[in-house]
């Protein structure tokens, strides 16, 4: 079963995006044909958001001889359709479950690593003149409906306790306040 619609990944009828609408256009002589029997130290699949900042900084920092493969327009996949989110927690485990399964030091690892990369992506816009738009400094959940109020408290309690993340929770009545859903949320903020 698919989650996605069938033309999603289909480079023949590739999506409009913003993205694509507003990035200024590739620099004069860039190859973007297959080379035949190229060779290279690197080959990278893929020209979304990851393979992108992969094959610039191995070329740049360690003057890798790198090649791109991608099977459709650079950016035109969930990369440029995407909403921009950098968020922390970029998986369907509950910071409780990767505890049990992975261990405390392993979990604060992973929690690690992603806060370090939400400010790579903005450290790295400004390094190099990327105009983006951020909005906040922080990530908010919200509770759909008041049972799950509890379940923020407690995400709030780990993030501040395990992972020594600033985290809140905001009354539903300040959260209906701003017009947003829910009966609640949480919210955290990284580095502070």
């Amino acid at each position: 079963m698919s989650w996605y619609h069938a033309t999603m990944y289909d480079a023949g009828r590739p999506a409009g995006s913003l993205w694509e609408e507003t990035a200024p256009a590739l620099a004069d002589g860039a190859d973007l044909g297959p080379n035949g029997d190229d060779v290279c130290d690197i080959a990278i699949i893929g020209g979304g958001f990851t393979g992108l900042s992969c094959a610039l900084h191995l070329a740049r920092d360690f003057g890798a001889d790198v090649r791109l493969l991608e099977a459709g327009p650079l950016g035109w996949g969930a990369s440029g359709r995407n909403g921009g989110f950098c968020i922390l927690q970029p998986t369907g485990l509950s910071y409780d479950s990767m505890i049990s399964r992975y261990g405390e030091a392993e979990a604060k690892r992973f929690v690690a690593s992603q806060v370090e990369a939400t400010r790579f992506v903005r450290a790295f816009a400004e390094d190099e003149k990327i105009d983006i738009e951020p909005q906040g400094e922080g990530e908010l959940h919200v509770a759909h409906a008041p049972s799950r109020y509890a379940g923020l408290a407690h995400e709030r309690d780990v993030l501040n306790r395990t992972f020594g993340i600033a985290a809140r929770l905001i009354p539903s009545s300040k959260v209906q306040e701003q017009r947003s859903c829910g009966g609640g949320a949480e919210q955290w903020v990284p580095g502070s």
